[in-house]
C-alpha cells in the first residue's frame, strides 16, 4: 500500500468521460479565486473537490457541503458541467468559489433542524427561515455570487492572458 502524506488544504478535480483538457486551468483558477476571496491560511484549511459532470439539471454548477450549522465547514464539493466551454466553466467556478468563501467564513450557514427536519438558513448572523421558502432571486448569497462572478473570472483570465495555453483554451472569450 502506498503511503501518502496528509496534505493541508487541497483542490482535486474528478471527471468521468468528456474532454479533460481544461483540468489544469480549472484547478489553477480555483486556487487563484480562493486566494482572492480568502486568506491563504483559511484556504489551506479547506478541501475542495471539483466534479466535472454531464449536466443533469438546468443549473450550470453547484456547491454542496454538509449542513453543520455554525460549526466550521472544511469540505466542499463543486459541480461544474463538463461539456461547457472552459470560459463558462470559469465563470460558474467563480460563482461557486464565492459560495465556498461565504460558507467557510460563516456568513452563510445552512442547518438541518432536528425539531422539524428541514433546512434552515442564516445569513450574516440573521435567521432567514426555511431555505425552500426563500425565492432564489432574493437569496442574498446568490445575489452576491452573481454580482461577483464575472469580475473574479476576468481577474483570473487577465492574470494569465500571457499564457498561450490559456489563450488557446479560452479562444478569446471573456
Amino acid at each position: 500500500m502506498k503511503k501518502t502524506t496528509k496534505q493541508k488544504g487541497f483542490i482535486k478535480i474528478f471527471q468521468k468521460g468528456g474532454n479533460k483538457n481544461g483540468h489544469a486551468i480549472i484547478e489553477e483558477a480555483a486556487r487563484f479565486m480562493g486566494l482572492e476571496l480568502m486568506s491563504s491560511r483559511m484556504l489551506n484549511g479547506l478541501q475542495i473537490r471539483i466534479e466535472l459532470r454531464a449536466r443533469k439539471a438546468a443549473n450550470a454548477g453547484h456547491c454542496s457541503v454538509k449542513c453543520n450549522g455554525s460549526d466550521a465547514t472544511k469540505k466542499f464539493t463543486i459541480e461544474l458541467s463538463r461539456d461547457d466551454h472552459t470560459a463558462t466553466q470559469l465563470e460558474v467556478l467563480a460563482h461557486e468559489m464565492i459560495h465556498v468563501q461565504q460558507i467557510a467564513t460563516g456568513r452563510l450557514q445552512k442547518r438541518l433542524w432536528k425539531s422539524d427536519k428541514q433546512l434552515h438558513v442564516r445569513w450574516e448572523g440573521k435567521e432567514l427561515g426555511l431555505h425552500k421558502n426563500i425565492p432564489y432571486k432574493t437569496m442574498p448569497w446568490e445575489i452576491e455570487a452573481y454580482a461577483g462572478q464575472k469580475a473574479l473570472k476576468t481577474k483570473y483570465i487577465d492574470k494569465d492572458l500571457s499564457s498561450s495555453f490559456v489563450k488557446s483554451i479560452l479562444a478569446g472569450i471573456k
